[in-house]
């Protein structure tokens, strides 16, 4: 059994120079990632329907489906993951776990799309941030859990002039029960 419990988050971030961030500012930030989570993955799920018509007419020529390391030097997802290398703001582990989220999610639903029982798969707005199991790390201090998310890139921390690679919140945990649910007993390690 899985339970999940919604935890309000305030964040804790500084600047180089110790000055706290404004709230707006990372507002500002998640909303920015959140958008282009929503292009990467729409234009993920263009790559994959592009190969798979590429395989297709492949398929007719030569009588065999083609083998995507050798027309493409990767796989599929690893192909699509080094055009996302540059041009945005995603911490590469999470802009990767996106990418193979995506491609997982067009392979399992290839055969409805080619038989119209499924349209083909698009994103919205509301798209949530993935993130990849070692970008995520909580502490307990001073009586208080944080949580510490790798979210940015490099460059964009140095843009934006952070103290360090994580984006830190404050987990206000409200009672007992909750903490229990949404936070491990092993915190730290």
């Amino acid at each position: 059994m899985t339970k999940v419990v919604r935890l309000a988050l305030i964040c804790e971030q500084k600047n180089k120079d110790g000055i706290e961030v404004d709230y707006k500012d990372i507002y500002r930030i998640l909303w920015d990632l959140q958008k282009q989570t929503r292009e990467i993955k729409n234009k993920t799920i263009q790559y994959c329907w592009e190969y798979s018509n590429f395989s297709s007419e492949y398929f007719k020529r030569f009588n065999e489906y083609p083998n995507e390391k050798d027309i493409l030097s990767y796989t599929l997802c690893g192909f699509v993951n080094d055009k996302f290398k540059t041009g945005n703001d995603l911490y590469s582990g999470n802009c990767s776990t996106t990418i193979k989220t995506v491609c997982a999610e067009f392979k399992n639903s290839k055969t409805d799309f080619l038989k119209g029982a499924k349209s083909i798969i698009s994103y919205k707005t509301n798209q949530p941030l993935d993130l990849h199991n070692k970008c995520i790390r909580i502490t307990f201090s001073n009586n208080t859990f944080y949580v510490h998310l790798k979210l940015l890139n490099r460059p964009a921390f140095k843009r934006l002039n952070f103290s360090n690679s994580e984006i830190t919140f404050k987990i206000i945990v409200r009672d007992n029960s909750t903490k229990t649910i949404g936070v491990s007993p092993k915190v730290g390690r």
